[in-house]
C-alpha cells in the first residue's frame, strides 16, 4: 500500500516536474507587469500540473491494487511517478515524430502548395538531403490514403478556371490516393 512517505515523494517528485515543464522567464524582464502576468500564469500551470500528475499517479496505483487483489495476487510496488511520466512523454515523443514525419512528406509531394525542400528542411531543423530522402513513392502513397479523399471532397464543388494549378494538385491528390490504394 502507498505510505505517507510515498505520498511526500510523489508530491515532491510532481512539484519538481512541474517546474521543469513550466520554467520561470528569465527575471530580467523589461516590462515588470507582463513579466508578473506570466509568473501568474506559470504558477497555474505548474499547480495544475502537479494535481493532474499526482491524481493520475494515485489512480494508477489504485488501479493496479484494485487488479492484484481481483485475481488474488499480491501488488507489486508501486510503480515510479518519474518513471511513469518519462514512459508519457516518450510516447507523445514518439506520436508527435512520426507526425512530423508524415507531415514533411506531405508538404514535399500533395499540399495544396508545395514547400521546397530547403523551407522544410529549415523549419524542422533537419538537414535537406534527410527531408529529400523522406518523400519516397511508399511515404507518399502513405500520405495520399489521407490526402485523397479530401482532395476529391474539394474537387467536387471547385471550378477549375478559379485556381488551375490549385485543381491540377488536386487532382494529382485524388488520383495518388487511388493509385496507391491499388
Amino acid at each position: 500500500m502507498v505510505t505517507m512517505t510515498d505520498s511526500r515523494r510523489v508530491t515532491y517528485d510532481a512539484a519538481v516536474m512541474a517546474r521543469l515543464r513550466f520554467p520561470m522567464p528569465d527575471p530580467a524582464s523589461d516590462d515588470d507587469d507582463i513579466a508578473d502576468a506570466v509568473r501568474d500564469d506559470i504558477w497555474q500551470q505548474r499547480e495544475q500540473y502537479a494535481r493532474e500528475l499526482t491524481e493520475g499517479y494515485n489512480e494508477l496505483v489504485t488501479s493496479s491494487y484494485l487488479a492484484a487483489d481481483s485475481d488474488g495476487s499480491a501488488p507489486g510496488p508501486a510503480p515510479s511517478v518519474v518513471a511513469t511520466e518519462l514512459g508519457l512523454v516518450s510516447a507523445r515523443l514518439k506520436e508527435l515524430e512520426e507526425y512530423r514525419d508524415r507531415l514533411i512528406v506531405y508538404a514535399r509531394s500533395l499540399a495544396s502548395t508545395p514547400v521546397p525542400a530547403r523551407a522544410v528542411a529549415a523549419s524542422t531543423e533537419m538537414s535537406h538531403s534527410t527531408i529529400v530522402r523522406m518523400a519516397t513513392a511508399e511515404a507518399i502513397a502513405d500520405i495520399a490514403v489521407e490526402a485523397g479523399p479530401a482532395a476529391a471532397e474539394v474537387l467536387q464543388d471547385f471550378d477549375p478556371r478559379e485556381d488551375p494549378q490549385f485543381y491540377l494538385r488536386l487532382q494529382y491528390a485524388a488520383n495518388a490516393d487511388r493509385d496507391g490504394a491499388q
